[in-house]
């Protein structure tokens, strides 16, 4: 077959892959930071619960960027112990209506942001958007292109 003739290879569009730079990870990490410090000493209960939304969503994205980057196993275990914490820490909200970790949720939410920052520079910036363009997919029921899809199961905190 001529070379003129062969079927062309179908185009598919790839995320840019550049390093995490200070200004973004500024923009990225320091919501939760401040997630933290409300948790520990805000009083507003809609600034804890807007605190809860953003650590939740830190949790989720850093988690699946993490498992998309290869990221070591101790890495990936804070941040899944903290989203147990937060499932917990909203459980108990249900229950008792006041929406508070206790001093070990607190302590794996730190630790799990800690290994949110140090991770960070080492992931690229088509690794995040992947995540959340995965994350977005789960919990919102959107279409992304299958050469971006995760294989991993992505397990995400119930948006409620």
């Amino acid at each position: 077959m001529a070379r003129s003739q062969r079927p062309r290879k179908a185009y598919k569009p790839r995320l840019a892959g550049r390093p995490v730079l200070d200004k973004m990870r500024a923009q990225l990490i320091l919501p939760a930071y401040v997630a933290l410090e409300t948790f520990r000493s805000g009083t507003d209960p809609d600034a804890i619960v807007s605190a809860r939304h953003s650590l939740a969503a830190c949790l989720d994205y850093m988690g699946v960027a993490c498992r998309i980057a290869g990221r070591p196993r101790e890495a990936l275990q804070a941040i899944d112990a903290a989203m147990v914490a937060m499932v917990d820490m909203i459980h108990r909200a249900r229950r008792v209506g006041t929406l508070r970790p206790t001093g070990a949720e607190l302590t794996a939410l730190r630790e799990a942001v800690a290994t949110c920052d140090e991770q960070l520079p080492m992931l690229r910036t088509d690794q995040i958007q992947a995540a959340v363009l995965n994350v977005d997919a789960k919990l919102f029921g959107g279409e992304i292109a299958n050469h971006l899809r995760i294989d991993q199961t992505v397990q995400l905190e119930e948006a409620k």
